[in-house]
């Protein structure tokens, strides 16, 4: 497992954590189903939990706790 870096790049990951939130919260406010968007309700449920994790790590400003090879993944699916 890799973490995050820290330092100036930390706003940035935070900006794009915040967007992939939005996205879960309107793909799971909007009733479509998730499957659409080419995920499983179980995945969406647990990328939710799992951004809103990453969002923590970095409100206690601890970014390397934050999994780079997920956070990348979710870059991937949700942007």
């Amino acid at each position: 497992m890799t973490t995050r870096e820290t330092g100036s790049r930390a706003d940035a990951d935070r900006k794009t954590l915040n967007a992939i939130a939005a996205s879960l919260d309107a793909m799971i406010g909007s009733g479509a189903s998730p499957t659409d968007a080419g995920v499983s309700r179980t995945t969406l449920r647990r990328d939710f939990g799992l951004v809103h994790k990453f969002l923590t790590a970095y409100d206690i400003g601890q970014p390397g706790l934050v999994d780079a090879d997920e956070f990348d993944r979710l870059v991937a699916q949700y942007t």
